[in-house]
């Protein structure tokens, strides 16, 4: 009687015991559920930006796209100023041909203008000499005007003279004559005299008249030859028309040289002209193609940074999104791990490059059909209820194996929930609700085989 009550006060202690460790283990569960289920809901809040993390993630990550406009916008800067860098090496090659191009054509000018100068300062000194000539023929036509004014003045005062003293003599002949007729009628004789002498009075009369009118004459042409030629002696005057010969001829032969020498500078001119003008507008020309093509450039040169960047941030988000693959991968298959664990830890994928990644899922996805199929012979739902009912005392006497296997799937159960949708989607909800039953069937069978033993 003593041994059986010894024996069930043991059992009793043993149940108790083991019930307090449960209840405990149950205690640590309970805690590291809300762990995770705070820690899933601080999670949402970060990504939704209510709390302070999200929040604080939300400006760095303003921050950071700010940063990426600077960023651009220095980029953008950078390229132009390599384009001009590139351009002005480019030009660089060819000024020295050009500032030879520019000398040569710059020496030629200014020979040209030497040339053209020398012919100025000889137009010049012609035209000085030529003024020179015309002043001194000037003055010398009014010295000869003055002189023959005073000529003039003298011979009109002996035309005057004469004029007068043959209007005396008419008036003495008209006296005669008129005497004449008075005598007429004493004598016969008288009359025949008197018609004699009326004849040669008469005759000296017409000579007279016409002597003035030859005179008159020529002191009209006397005068207009005397205004030309400026002088008033005939020997001068013959000498002037001798000169006025030859001088003619050096004047023209000055005006031909003068004609000529215009005649170079127009066609000099028009030369000069026309090359300028073909250099303005081959300028022009040159200038607008060559700006064109830089714009043309410009543009095919922003449609290719755009096109480089487009490429490059999707090669960012391809390289992103390929490593986040492999971490979920290689956690899943660390996670996984524990199915294997009978026939110990294989070291085949531990280098784990990124060859191997098809071969790791497919065995990530042969252990999650495994673990589901074993799911699947075990009344989760059964286990909680009798667990409920019978309030069996929890313990914590879980084996290395049964931590290895079960705890490391309800600490990173969230883990399985997320990085399990990658692998088998149909999968994942039924493992993560049935994390905390596996466990419980487990404790209940460890503690059935330790009441059996």
């Amino acid at each position: 009687m003593d041994y059986r009550t010894c024996d069930a006060m043991k059992k009793y202690n043993a149940l108790r015991h083991m019930t307090v460790q449960k209840e405990e283990k149950i205690e640590e569960l309970k805690k590291t559920y809300h762990e995770l289920f705070q820690a899933i809901a601080d999670n949402q809040a970060t990504t939704a930006g209510t709390n302070k993390e999200g929040k604080r993630l939300r400006e760095l990550e303003n921050r950071l796209d700010k940063a990426n406009l600077k960023h651009q916008e220095a980029e953008h800067i950078r390229r132009t100023y390599m384009q001009i860098k590139d351009k002005l090496q480019d030009e660089q090659l060819t000024y020295g041909h050009s500032l030879d191009a520019l000398e040569k054509q710059i020496k030629a000018a200014q020979d040209e203008l030497v040339e053209l100068q020398v012919m100025y300062n000889d137009a010049v000194i012609a035209r000085d000499a030529a003024q020179k000539e015309l002043k001194y023929q000037e003055e010398v036509i009014a010295n000869d005007r003055r002189r023959r004014d005073a000529e003039l003045s003298s011979m009109k005062r002996v035309a005057e003279g004469k004029k007068s003293s043959s209007e005396k003599n008419v008036q003495l002949a008209n006296r005669e004559s008129i005497t004449t007729d008075d005598a007429q009628g004493a004598s016969g004789s008288g009359s025949g005299s008197s018609s004699a002498e009326r004849g040669p009075a008469t005759r000296g009369t017409g000579i007279s008249e016409e002597q003035q009118q030859k005179i008159a004459q020529f002191e009209e042409n006397f005068k207009h030859i005397k205004e030309v030629t400026g002088l008033s002696d005939l020997n001068q005057i013959v000498k002037r028309f001798e000169s006025q010969g030859e001088t003619l001829i050096h004047l023209q032969e000055l005006k031909d040289k003068a004609e000529k020498q215009c005649q170079t500078l127009r066609e000099e001119r028009d030369r000069l002209q026309q090359q300028f003008e073909e250099l303005k507008y081959s300028g022009e020309t040159e200038l607008t193609s060559m700006n064109q093509l830089l714009e043309q450039y410009k543009k095919e040169a922003e449609g290719e940074a755009q096109r480089r960047e487009m490429l490059h941030q999707s090669v960012s988000d391809a390289s992103r999104l390929l490593v986040q693959c492999k971490a979920g991968v290689d956690h899943i298959h660390d996670k996984l791990t524990f199915l294997n664990a009978g026939t110990g830890p294989s070291d085949k994928f531990s280098d784990r490059s990124e060859g191997q990644l098809p071969e790791m899922l497919r065995q990530c996805n042969d252990r999650l059909d495994e673990l589901m199929a074993s799911l699947d012979d075990v009344d989760i739902q059964e286990q909680l209820n009798l667990m409920e009912q019978e309030e069996v005392p929890r313990a914590s006497l879980i084996t290395p194996r049964l931590e290895e296997r079960s705890g490391a799937m309800v600490t990173h159960g969230d883990n399985l929930w997320r990085l399990g949708k990658l692998i088998a989607p149909e999968h994942s909800l039924k493992l993560f609700n049935a994390l905390g039953g596996v466990q419980r069937c487990r404790y209940v069978r460890e503690e059935t085989e330790e009441k059996s033993a």
